[in-house]
């Protein structure tokens, strides 16, 4: 049988292209495993180093940290009020107010920014002296805080975020093209001191810190990095990427109080006999903690820079680095890990009626089943005497997305140290008009003995108060409504955006918070006038 002829001039540039894809497969393995292996240094080079013990700290009162970034803080907002009442306004009576930024995926993520930009423009970001996170949101703040600018600028996070989304974030394969070294740095850590296998959360937040942190690497600082050798700190390791930390975000804008300080939220589970299912967790720059949920009037708190530590008796027991923020993005979102009652909420919208109905008949004993396990952390307050929590007998607790309880972050503003007066919440969720979330917050207001003061839980437009009410913490809430939010690409689980997609999502947020430029500088003005009043009513009497 004779062989079918070869056509002259098709082999050998097939074989070249074949050798060239090999070639360049191989070298971007090497790549890669060069990489690995200097990530693995820096890794070792940071378990390594003996570090001092720290204590947990017990009680509501803020630490000395943040208790000097709010006097610093507060000679900012002094003057940003003074702009906008149109009068010298005294330290005492600046009113403290707080952003509250919901999940909601990449939508949040975009819409969040895109607010805090336009809050910038009107003068009204630098009245805020907390800015707090749930899911999509902790993702603004790992852009805001973590990009290249030392003021946390809105507008250059938000060119981050759009470049960030402009590929798969979810694809890993395009990782070999480019060896992401913080994300590779991220997964090394989380290998050396997880006590459990890896699982999906931490991959997720392996993909988060290729996609949201790279863009960093030429602005952090092994300096700033907590534990690490000196010795190490002149060697010039830091340009291998070296994972960054939340306790990193103390610089810039925090440092010298011209920027809020931000806030990441998760949850844990509370606990029988805690009037809550889950306990709300937070994360400074200072520290990480929780009010307890069994006490309201008590609280854990250790430095973040000894989250991942093993504690035991209220001192730690390893000398472990602090978890890496691009794991942490990974919890803060961990939305896919909620149960089965949790998913099937979100998700009832797009479900026909009577199919819905069918799998929560099927489901009905299984509702608190977990597909997806959370990733689990050493437990600040294991065998902590004299902390009435059941919370102390485990060695180890889970972290989740924080949208499990409440997609607002609400409760961490609600500290009875920040006396906080007005929250501006920013709500880019699922669901506006019908979700329970302004509900549950009003519950953890009542718990903590104040009131939200909203006129309705199921609102769907804009809503600022006058200030005029007696108490409680004045609330503007500000949804994400309109066309743009209702496309398909506008869902929480998209991860690929265009950049007109982006813009659109970008707009409608900057344009609600434009329509209520007026309401807000009148609100904040109120509140300032009251304070104001009440001293010189006190120092009268």
């Amino acid at each position: 049988m004779s062989r079918l002829p070869i056509p002259v001039g098709t082999f050998p540039p097939s074989l070249s292209q074949l050798g060239q894809s090999v070639t360049k497969t191989v070298e971007r393995v090497v790549r890669t495993a060069n990489t690995l292996k200097d990530a693995i240094a820096v890794s070792s080079a940071v378990q390594t180093h003996a570090l001092p013990p720290e204590r947990v700290r017990t009680g509501t009162r803020l630490c000395d940290a943040e208790i000097q970034f709010r006097a610093r803080r507060a000679a900012t907002a002094a003057g940003a009020v003074s702009v906008l009442v149109g009068e010298s306004v005294a330290l005492q009576h600046v009113p403290t107010v707080a952003i509250a930024a919901s999940g909601g995926g990449s939508r949040a993520m975009i819409a969040t920014l895109a607010s805090l930009n336009e809050l910038n423009s009107i003068g009204v970001l630098d009245t805020v002296s907390y800015l707090a996170g749930v899911s999509g949101s902790t993702w603004s703040l790992a852009h805001m805080y973590n990009h290249a600018n030392p003021t946390n600028s809105p507008r250059s996070a938000l060119q981050a975020a759009r470049l960030s989304l402009s590929k798969n974030v979810l694809n890993p394969l395009p990782l070999l093209e480019n060896p992401p070294t913080i994300a590779l740095a991220t997964l090394m850590e989380r290998f050396r001191t997880t006590k459990s296998k890896l699982n999906v959360v931490d991959l997720f937040g392996v993909l988060l810190s290729a996609a949201f942190l790279e863009t960093t690497r030429n602005s952090l600082s092994l300096q700033a990095v907590s534990g690490v050798a000196p010795s190490l700190r002149s060697t010039g390791v830091g340009s291998l990427g070296l994972a960054p930390r939340i306790s990193m975000q103390t610089g810039g804008g925090v440092a010298d109080g011209t920027s809020p300080m931000p806030i990441y939220s998760c949850v844990t589970y509370s606990g029988e006999g805690a009037r809550e299912q889950y306990q709300w967790v937070e994360f400074s720059p200072y520290e990480m903690g929780f009010i307890s949920a069994h006490d309201m009037q008590d609280g854990v708190w250790i430095p973040t820079r000894a989250f991942g530590r093993a504690f035991r008796g209220g001192i730690s027991a390893s000398d472990d680095a602090e978890v890496s923020l691009g794991i942490m993005l990974g919890v803060f979102g961990s939305a896919f890990t909620a149960n089965l009652h949790r998913i099937i909420q979100e998700i009832e919208s797009d479900i026909p009626k009577d199919v819905l109905d069918r799998v929560r008949s099927l489901l009905k004993d299984r509702m608190d089943f977990h597909a997806i396990s959370p990733s689990h952390f050493p437990n600040p307050s294991f065998r902590l005497k004299h902390f009435n929590d059941p919370i102390t007998n485990s060695e180890y607790i889970p972290l989740m997305d924080s949208g499990m309880d409440n997609s607002l972050p609400i409760a961490p503003l609600l500290h009875p140290s920040r006396k906080v007066d007005i929250i501006i919440v920013l709500d880019a969720s699922g669901d506006i008009g019908s979700h329970p979330f302004l509900q549950r917050a009003e519950q953890y207001a009542n718990m903590r003995n104040t009131t939200l003061g909203l006129p309705s839980f199921n609102l769907t437009r804009t809503h600022v108060p006058d200030g005029s009410a007696k108490g409680g913490v004045q609330v503007v809430y500000i949804p994400l409504m309109g066309d743009a939010a209702k496309q398909w690409y506008a869902k929480a689980a998209n991860f690929v955006w265009s950049p007109w997609q982006v813009d659109a999502i970008a707009e409608l947020a900057a344009g609600h918070v434009l329509s209520a430029q007026k309401e807000i500088v009148d609100l904040i003005a109120n509140v300032y006038a009251k304070k104001r009043d009440a001293d010189l009513l006190s120092n009268n009497e």
